[in-house]
């Protein structure tokens, strides 16, 4: 065999032939000349339809197969042929199971080696391929490619149906099952059917309980990488999808897509049984349950039932007394979060939501439409037991239970219970002496917000209820009332002991009093017990008068 100068020579008591540049060495001369092109970059093979050129006739010979569209190597068990016989044996392995590549670390297994070298840099952390847009680095150049495009906007592959188009392939496949309804990929456990093999990996691990993805800040695992992904970002913060119109940011792309439907109006996901239409799939998904009645989420510890898992999660905290929404300026927690920024909004005084027919405004929206109600006069809510009516449905609630009795708000100091919540509220403070709403004219402190503005009009003059039949005017609704009465003659309030009747509670209260003998109010000095508070105040002043007359 001859040797060109330079280039290679003889390996001396072998028959070898080696590289001058480097320690390449094979018992064939055609060998060495192709591995010299590794050094001289020379390309001797060129392609004459598109100017394409290799080191390698082979290469040369495989690559003008994706000209001709010649596949020359059938695959013995399905109808797919292939232009190289290393792809052809490579898909033989999905039909025969053999994955000859093995990792050395983990149980992985692979059908050809170039699977196998990318899957060893997920353990030694290599990330060759970096973006110059952003420093992100990946294990995969096809990942890099892709990444590319959320900088370059480049959305390649496009439905022909809708226009709807995307950055990978796999993406655009998946979507159009959604025109055909599609969906090749079925669990054998539960029978669950999905568009994507990657849908069904993951809701398999799901019954395998398999979490291989875990966070190094908090342990939390899950089931694929893609949402590790997006919980690392709420721990560091990151939010690299961005909005176009408002500027607003997410740390996943999925939640983007979401909120640019607040811009373009677009409600993708209509009921079939009524004209209510949604942005997400999952508001769809909850829509129809009140339709069809179904509330899969369900309480071990009360029976209670819920159309959404969140809704149950919220509920749970109930019984177990976690209030994990903590206000930083007073310290109040909250079970939920919104009852936290509602809060919040006493301290900032935000009231949001405003009345377009007088000045009033609102920290909850369903309060302004209460008051909007009251311009309208409408009364939607109706009582089955007497058919008064209310303006919101709250209102009902707790006039229902004056007439079933029932009132599930109790003190923990004293035992006595309430129908609503609020008043349970204002009852505990007579417990703390705590009085949360001061007057600015005088100081003087009340235990809830009602009083203060029935106090200040004391200070204003201002008596804004008016009698219609003589002109008098009270401080408050119920004096207005209960003054109403006196023109009607109607004496609502009847003794079950007697026959007598009254225009107050308050007064048949008292009146009973007589009838039991109970006298609640009694004198520290004497001793002496009064029926009425009032009866109290009077004799308390013949004490007085005596200390003063001594």
């Amino acid at each position: 065999m001859s040797t060109r100068s330079g280039s290679h020579e003889k390996a001396s008591g072998a028959n070898l032939y080696s590289c001058k540049i480097c320690d390449f060495s094979s018992s064939r001369n055609s060998n060495v000349l192709i591995h010299m092109r590794t050094h001289t970059n020379e390309r001797p093979f060129s392609c004459e339809f598109c100017g394409s050129s290799f080191k390698r006739k082979s290469h040369l010979t495989e690559h003008v197969r994706i000209h001709t569209g010649e596949k020359p190597f059938k695959c013995e068990f399905c109808d797919a042929s292939f232009n190289q016989k290393k792809a052809s044996i490579e898909h033989s392995r999905i039909h025969t199971g053999e994955k000859p590549h093995a990792c050395s670390i983990c149980p992985s297994t692979f059908t050809h080696r170039t699977a196998l070298v990318v899957h060893m840099r997920s353990h030694t952390g290599e990330k060759r391929h970096k973006c110059l847009v952003c420093n992100a680095a990946f294990i995969r150049k096809s990942a890099l490619t892709i990444h590319m495009r959320t900088h370059t906007k480049e959305k390649p592959f496009s439905c022909e149906l809708c226009g709807a188009s995307y950055t990978l392939k796999a993406r655009l496949v998946g979507h159009m099952r959604t025109h055909s309804g599609e969906r090749p990929f079925c669990c054998d456990v539960c029978g669950s059917s999905f568009t994507l093999k990657v849908h069904l990996v993951a809701h398999m691990r799901k019954h395998n309980n398999e979490k291989r993805y875990c966070c190094e800040v908090c342990n939390s695992s899950f089931t694929d990488d893609a949402n590790l992904v997006a919980h690392v970002r709420t721990h560091t913060g990151e939010k690299p999808f961005c909005c176009d119109v408002c500027g607003s940011s997410f740390g996943q792309k999925a939640t983007l897509v979401v909120h640019l439907r607040t811009h373009s109006g677009e409600r993708p996901f209509s009921c079939t049984i009524c004209d209510s239409s949604f942005t997400q799939k999952s508001a769809l998904v909850v829509h129809l349950r009140t339709h069809s009645g179904e509330r899969p989420y369900s309480c071990d510890k009360c029976g209670s039932s819920f159309v959404q898992k969140s809704a149950l999660s919220v509920h749970l905290r109930i019984h177990s007394g976690e209030k994990p929404h903590l206000c930083t300026e007073c310290g109040s927690s909250f079970i939920r979060k919104s009852a936290l920024v509602v809060h919040m909004r006493r301290h900032s005084g935000e009231r949001p939501f405003r009345c377009t027919l007088c000045d009033a405004s609102f920290t909850l929206k369903t309060r302004l439409i209460g008051h909007i109600r009251t311009h309208t006069n409408e009364r939607p809510f109706s009582c089955e037991f007497c058919n008064s009516s209310f303006s919101d449905k709250a209102n009902l609630v707790a006039h229902v239970r004056t007439h079933t009795g029932e009132k599930p708000y109790s003190c923990e100091t004293c035992g006595r219970s309430f129908c609503q919540k609020s008043t349970l509220v204002v009852h505990r403070r007579t417990h703390s002496g705590e009085k949360p709403f001061s007057c600015t004219e005088c100081g003087t402190r009340f235990t809830h917000k009602a009083a203060l503005v029935i106090h200040l009009r004391k200070h204003s003059g201002e008596k804004p209820y008016r009698c219609e039949e003589c002109e008098s005017a009270f401080v408050q609704k119920a004096e207005l009332i209960v003054h109403r009465r006196k023109h009607s003659g109607e004496r609502p309030y009847a003794c079950s002991e007697c026959s007598s009747r009254f225009t107050q509670q308050s007064a048949l209260i008292s009146h009973r009093r007589k009838h039991t003998g109970e006298r609640p109010f009694p004198c520290e000095k004497c001793g002496s017990a009064f029926i009425q508070k009032a009866h109290l105040l009077r004799h308390m002043r013949t004490h007085a008068k005596e200390q003063l007359e001594a």
